[in-house]
């Protein structure tokens, strides 16, 4: 969040995940996301996804995109 320079308050509207939710992730670290709110942070900041999920992208290989 720092990076994008945003407070907590935004990030949460942006994400659409409650705040007090957020909080939990952040104070507790015991607490973490469910995999729809992951993916809710993916959705608002697909940028960071090889972060968010700690995944190192020299080591992913190339995409593939299917045609339709």
């Amino acid at each position: 969040m720092a990076t994008e320079n945003i407070k907590m308050p935004e990030f949460s509207r942006r994400v659409d995940i409650p705040y007090n939710r957020i909080h939990d992730y952040i104070a507790r670290p015991k607490s973490k996301p469910s995999i729809d709110n992951v993916g809710k942070v993916i959705n608002a900041f697909p940028q960071y996804t090889c972060f968010i999920l700690d995944l190192d992208p020299k080591q992913l290989h190339k995409q593939i995109i299917l045609k339709e």
